[in-house]
């Protein structure tokens, strides 16, 4: 009998936008064409139809939450869903649902790794005691060169740490694929005069990003 398909769990908060839930399903995408099962837990959201076509399986569970008591129960679901899955490696990419895939991994002896997404900070009393889960990982992914030349200062041995930078889809982003007249409806929307220059953030438009 062929073995068992290796089977990767992936836990984020939900999967409505951003480069998390990008990167969440491009993840999937890769670890199903290598022939394993891709697990996506999550809370749901637009995206999750997007995991789907990549080849994963999106499992539903309350893990937007950051109340401590619902983080603890989360852990136990994780466990379960673990254990029923046959789930070898636990990926985890934001603080809270971290929390909760950690205490799962060690529940079950399950390996355990962390992406680092952007650097946290330590403004409120306990928030470096939150921000540390992200360190636990057995190996520590940062996306960028910026980001994981900081991780050593927060906690992360630098022998843990893996610098696998964020792609880009050049098929997606590719210019001579975007219609001439699409751009000049956009032009005419924004009501950009002749000659404007524009300079686009191909990411989501919050503060926290200067936008």
């Amino acid at each position: 009998m062929p073995p068992n398909p290796l089977s990767i769990l992936q836990v984020l908060p939900a999967l409505e936008s951003g480069g998390v839930e990008r990167g969440t399903i491009e993840i999937a995408q890769a670890v199903s064409a290598a022939g394993g099962r891709a697990l996506v837990a999550s809370e749901g959201g637009r995206m999750v139809p997007q995991v789907e076509r990549a080849g994963g399986r999106h499992v539903a569970l309350p893990l937007a939450t950051k109340n401590p008591l619902n983080i603890w129960l989360n852990g136990f679901r994780l466990s379960a869903l673990i254990r029923r899955e046959g789930v070898r490696l636990v990926h985890a990419r934001s603080r809270a649902p971290a929390w909760s895939a950690w205490l799962a991994a060690q529940r079950s002896g399950t390996k355990f790794v962390t992406t680092w997404h952007g650097v946290y900070g330590e403004d409120f009393p306990g928030k470096r005691l939150y921000n540390s889960v992200m360190a636990r990982g057995e190996k520590v992914i940062a996306i960028s060169r910026f980001v994981a030349d900081r991780l050593p200062s927060l906690g992360v041995p630098p022998d843990r740490i893996r610098l696998i930078p964020r792609g880009v889809d050049t098929v997606l982003f590719d210019p001579a694929a975007v219609a001439g007249s699409r751009m000049h409806r956009l032009a005419q929307a924004w009501r950009l005069p002749p000659g404007a220059r524009v300079v686009m953030l191909p990411a989501r438009l919050t503060r926290w990003k200067g936008a």
